[in-house]
């Protein structure tokens, strides 16, 4: 988010409305949008490339750039968890 909010005050301009644009994103970890992007079904996926394309989604909800491409295959994570799961301990 930190991110996302330093390209707003960078452009100049009215940053503040710029940053008052992510009201409308819809936080809570049900929404479609961050899956493969910093989201593997339930799991929150925290590693440098996500945290990437997070401030990329995030910008592009402020008007400020596109929207990125899912950076990881979420049915590839999801079946490799599940996996990892079924292992006896």
């Amino acid at each position: 988010m930190a991110n996302a909010g330093r390209t707003a005050i960078d452009a100049g301009g009215n940053w503040r409305a710029s940053v008052g644009k992510l009201a409308t994103v819809d936080w809570l970890k049900s929404n479609p949008d961050w899956q493969g992007i910093t989201m593997a079904g339930s799991e929150v996926i925290t590693r440098q490339p996500t945290r990437r394309a997070t401030a990329e989604l995030l910008r592009s909800a402020m008007g400020m750039g596109v929207r990125p491409a899912p950076i990881f295959d979420v049915d590839l994570v999801t079946k490799k968890r599940s996996a990892l799961e079924e292992i006896p301990r």
